[in-house]
């Protein structure tokens, strides 16, 4: 999917960007910069999209990002209508921020194996988390010259933990400048209206093309068919139901936008590998 340039300009006294943002909802659109980034989500639910890789946050969530790794993070319809606050903690740095080749330095080859596998996008699990917490709220309210400090040991945390990456090995980005509000308004579309019958006619027409215009235009620029991109938007969604609720197979099926059961099935073990059921059992049996 093709992406925009976000320019990220540190203050003048510092040499990296940490931020902590409650805001009504992300707004960020589908981006890239050549900054590692790491982002906590404390409070939010959403998809996010990370390379060619589609999924579901929420609080809790915590992904490190390799630099220019096109991601957005979008917040759900459930999220927007109420009166939740979109909370996150984002720390971005360049690989030459302490020097040229510090990361090149002995010491650090470990966090250099991490930084070279979030080329992907990695996901950490909430024993990460449980680690990391502290050194994130430091390095969001410290102002002193100990940032430094408190990034390397995040760093270091990060590298001696499992993670699971998140874009595909096969996935290289397609970046350019233009198309992103187009692609995101196609995104947000479909992120409100999974649960609903999705017209790729209306989709199309929403950005001004015809429907075989759109259809060569979507799939040249994310590498994937438009049904195919509904289709893992919704798995996602189910799957994030399937493990949090006890709701039938057939009621997620159907609150998904799958119009029968054996459609469902058939979706999700291409895109998951196992049956619903099979994903429930094994996750809670986990």
């Amino acid at each position: 999917m093709r992406a925009h340039l976000e320019k990220l300009i540190p203050t003048p006294e510092y040499s990296f960007n940490c931020q902590e943002s409650i805001v009504r909802s992300f707004d960020c659109p589908f981006h890239f910069h050549p900054e590692f980034e790491i982002t906590h989500i404390v409070a939010s639910e959403g998809t996010r999209i990370i390379g060619d890789h589609v999924g579901q946050f929420e609080a809790g969530d915590l992904v490190m990002l390799g630099g220019n790794l096109p991601h957005i993070y979008m917040n759900s319809a459930k999220h927007t209508s109420g009166k939740k606050r979109a909370h996150s903690q984002v720390i971005q740095f360049r690989d030459d921020c302490l020097g040229p080749d510090f990361f090149e330095l002995p010491e650090m080859s470990n966090v250099r194996v991490l930084m070279d596998r979030s080329t992907r996008g990695l996901f950490f699990g909430p024993d990460t988390l449980g680690l990391a917490r502290p050194l994130l709220d430091a390095l969001v309210h410290d102002e002193s010259g100990r940032r430094i400090t408190h990034l390397l040991e995040l760093l270091h945390v990060l590298a001696g933990t499992d993670a699971s990456p998140l874009a595909s090995t096969g996935y290289l980005p397609n970046i350019a400048h233009r198309d992103s509000e187009r692609l995101d308004r196609i995104c947000g579309f479909v992120n409100e209206r999974f649960h609903d019958t999705i017209d790729q006619q209306e989709v199309a027409a929403l950005v001004g093309m015809s429907a075989s215009t759109f259809s060569r235009y979507f799939r040249k620029r994310t590498s994937m068919s438009f049904s195919r991109f509904v289709n893992e938007v919704r798995i996602s969604h189910a799957c994030k139901r399937l493990v949090e609720t006890d709701d039938t197979v057939l009621a997620i099926s159907q609150d998904c936008g799958f119009g029968n059961l054996s459609n469902f099935n058939r979706r999700f073990r291409d895109l998951r590998g196992l049956s619903p059921r099979e994903f429930r059992n094994a996750l809670r049996h986990k």
